[in-house]
């Protein structure tokens, strides 16, 4: 029933006879804050009266880039086995894999991230399509949606689409570009910002212009809110941002904040231990968020996508440029951008490994193929763990969750549930439901826990029978 275009979440919680006492604290997010997947995925709850259905946003998008780009790589290169495998790579990035079953948008920004810059390989060279029409369909859909899933990919999209565009005006002055096409595609660009943000993102952007001064509030503008001293180790502070990114990069797996008051160890690329393994299963992992092996893969795809990139300049130079473009932006802001350094805020990072294995893959020497196949299987190995410690992690919270319900339904009918009333709120809902059975407790804090993990292991209701 909540309309987030007229009201605040806090003022329709308060108005409701059964509110959940949403405070402001909680609710500045989701006021505004991008909402294309939330959006989404409230009226897939609504259709199917169950919350867990509208995470399905993330498994479409998974499969729709997927296809996509195996596809184009299919008619193009036709290899059919390099396509998967390539596909695989992307879609199984460590934050998406992780997040797939959540409600975070990190894995999205990665998935349409990852299609917004292939848009791009795809005006260039899909030769399937003569006239650039249904491409630039695609291109005009992905950049709506990306819009409104995340202040930063707004922020992306513009950066990487102005680098492609400047490449665009050049070409148009050399006149190696079709000057139809380009007026086409400038006004696609305009026409789906516009629509991006002042129809999709009408609850979001105009909104917060109007009534905070700032269409990126709460990041941004006269109140903006701080949250990334609390969300990063404690001795950042202290540290430049390449700095940090190299501690993030080349470390051990950790989950650190400024209230761990604990540093990140230092490894050898290639080397896992046990409790690294145990820490995969977290969606928003601030040390090596991109995997236990991940610095090792980084550094073996820079080394070969700089020898194949000079190999490619001689050979076709729109590719070259097609490459060059997003990779000298991303090294500019691992340099340049303070969050550069957690994984779930910079898909980017990746660009340098899938560029490697696009041009190993046009590599004509043998070597250098079979070196791609064996980086391939080192990602695969380093996407699986992480994938797969997440999805026995889900599969135990299920468990507790399910646990919790056969006590509500099947307990004692005069136990006393205390609930804590700042996380969880959808399943803290549908408790409600059932309180006539139940003298309900709720509370803003309960003693001895500290963090929202216990939370996850020990489930968010705790009950007691006097």
């Amino acid at each position: 029933g909540w309309n987030p275009l007229y009201e605040k979440m806090e003022d329709f919680d308060s108005n409701r006879s059964d509110g959940l006492g949403v405070t402001f604290d909680v609710s500045i997010w989701s006021n505004h804050y991008a909402k294309a997947s939330h959006i989404f995925a409230a009226n897939v709850g609504v259709v199917t009266r169950n919350v867990e259905s509208g995470k399905c946003i993330n498994t479409i998008s998974i499969l729709a880039v997927f296809l996509l780009l195996a596809s184009f790589i299919i008619y193009e290169r036709k290899k059919i086995f390099f396509a998967i495998l390539f596909g695989i790579c992307v879609v199984t990035c460590t934050v998406i894999s992780t997040q797939f079953l959540t409600n975070y948008v990190d894995g999205l920004v990665y998935l349409y991230f990852f299609l917004l810059i292939f848009s791009f390989f795809m005006l260039e060279k899909y030769s399937l399509f003569s006239n650039k029409n249904i491409i630039l369909l695609l291109y005009f859909m992905i950049l709506v949606i990306a819009i409104n899933i995340k202040f930063s990919l707004f922020a992306f999209a513009g950066i990487y689409c102005l680098g492609y565009y400047i490449w665009y005006l050049i070409r148009l002055k050399m006149g190696s570009i079709n000057k139809t096409y380009f007026i086409k595609f400038t006004l696609v660009s305009i026409i789906s910002v516009l629509i991006a943000v002042f129809v999709v993102g009408l609850s979001v952007y105009p909104k917060n212009l109007i009534q905070k001064g700032n269409p990126f509030y709460p990041l941004m503008g006269k109140d903006k809110v701080d949250i990334m001293t609390a969300n990063q180790p404690d001795y950042f502070k202290e540290k430049s941002t390449i700095e940090k990114f190299y501690i993030a990069t080349f470390s051990e797996v950790e989950n650190i904040n400024e209230a761990a008051m604990k540093e990140a160890t230092f490894k050898k690329p290639f080397t896992i231990n046990s409790d690294e393994l145990k820490r995969l299963k977290y969606c928003d992992l601030r040390i090596s968020g991109n995997g236990v092996l991940f610095s090792g893969i980084l550094i073996i795809s820079f080394v070969l996508l700089i020898v194949e990139l000079v190999k490619i300049f001689k050979k076709d130079k729109a590719l070259f440029c097609l490459c060059i473009i997003p990779l000298s932006i991303t090294l500019l802001m691992i340099f340049l951008l303070s969050e550069s350094w957690w994984a779930r805020y910079f898909p980017q990072l990746h660009l340098i490994v899938l560029f490697a294995l696009l041009l190993l893959d046009l590599d004509n020497n043998k070597v250098f193929n079979n070196i791609m196949y064996m980086l391939i299987a080192i990602i695969f190995i380093n996407n699986y763990l992480s994938f797969d410690k997440s999805i026995e992690y889900s599969i135990d919270f299920t468990k507790e969750v399910n646990q919790q319900y056969y006590i509500f339904e099947n307990d004692n009918k005069e136990c006393k549930l205390t609930l804590y009333t700042t996380l969880f709120y959808g399943a803290f809902y549908n408790v409600k439901e059932r309180e006539s059975n139940y003298e309900i407790i709720y509370v803003s804090d309960i003693d001895g826990v500290y963090n929202m993990h216990d939370y996850y292991m020990k489930g968010f209701v705790y009950w007691s029978c006097e």
